[in-house]
């Protein structure tokens, strides 16, 4: 398949995925780079396409997860999904306040992005057993920006390069370090051009179809959900007004743990909407303070 027929076809799934969209993946099939006693890990993968060649090669999903007390809130959120989300909702009423230890709380519970994929995983130096196998690959808005920095480069020189394309595409050398304490993935990187498409079609039906995990059903009603988070908070769960402003879409939240908040690799705290910031007057190319996306950026693409 050519480089401009699956830009095509992403850039015909965005328009989905705008309408939010997410999955329930079995924990049996997805692959993580295992790190060593200092935190330091690497592997190389190659991200695959789409079985059907016309959906999206990843799905976004949002999820919560904090402890208040010695009780934790972990789950879905549904806005992956276009839903009202209890917890998003508290996180509104609670900013609205304008007190500085609301607004931090939100914070601690916003909702983190995740991306998944199907990869082909080339080199795995702690698991060589799974070379040459295909898994689901959790990730985060680090190197999703990766991906999109590759399908759009800045320079002129650089060739643009769709990551997921088997022939024409490249791998990924995934590079794990430990900076003040968390993960860290700058110094992962795509390499230069290689064709796999024989290895991959080898193995491609054991890929899976994320599009098709896309249900309703995974997520907790709203109303389960939010006595779940009612037992959790100890109290009633406050209902937003009409006036309130629904969380961004730019939240990527931290784990919840004892250490103080520290700038993570994967997070991105920026409330923008909460604080009723006023809109760009014009959009630019999705960056590290927005996970939208966006179609002129995909249909440039293909008429270059």
């Amino acid at each position: 398949m050519s480089n401009k027929k699956a830009f095509a076809n992403i850039l015909s799934a965005v328009s989905k995925m705008k309408e939010g969209s997410s999955y329930n993946n079995d924990k049996e099939l997805l692959w993580s780079c295992e790190t060593d006693k200092a935190g330091n890990g690497q592997a190389t993968i190659r991200f695959l396409p789409s079985q059907d060649g016309a959906s999206l090669p990843f799905v976004r999903v949002y999820s919560h997860g904090f402890k208040v007390g010695g009780k934790w809130f972990i789950d879905k959120c549904r806005t992956t999904i276009g839903d009202d989300c209890p917890v998003c909702n508290a996180n509104s009423v609670l900013w609205e306040t304008g007190d500085k230890e609301n607004q931090e709380i939100v914070r601690q519970r916003k909702r983190k992005l995740s991306f998944y994929s199907n990869i082909l995983v080339i080199s795995d130096p702690k698991n060589p057993d799974n070379e040459g196998k295909v898994f689901q690959f959790r990730y985060g808005k680090k190197i999703f920006d990766k991906i999109v920095d590759k399908m759009q480069p800045q320079f002129d020189d650089e060739e643009a390069i769709n990551p997921f394309d088997p022939a024409e595409g490249c791998d990924f050398k995934l590079r794990i370090r430990q900076v003040e304490g968390y993960a860290n993935f700058d110094k992962s990187e795509f390499t230069s051009t290689s064709d796999r498409e024989d290895e991959i079609n080898a193995v491609i039906s054991d890929a899976t179809d994320l599009q098709s995990l896309v249900d309703e059903a995974q997520f907790t009603p709203a109303a389960d959900q939010e006595k779940r988070l009612k037992s959790v908070l100890g109290q009633a769960v406050q209902k937003p007004r009409d006036e309130d402003i629904e969380e961004s879409d730019l939240a990527f939240m931290k784990k919840a743990s004892s250490k103080p908040k520290k700038e993570s690799d994967d997070s991105d705290d920026d409330l923008k909407s909460l604080e009723k910031a006023p809109a760009p007057a014009k959009k630019p190319k999705p960056t590290e303070d927005s996970d939208e996306f966006d179609a002129d950026f995909f249909k440039s693409l293909i008429e270059d």
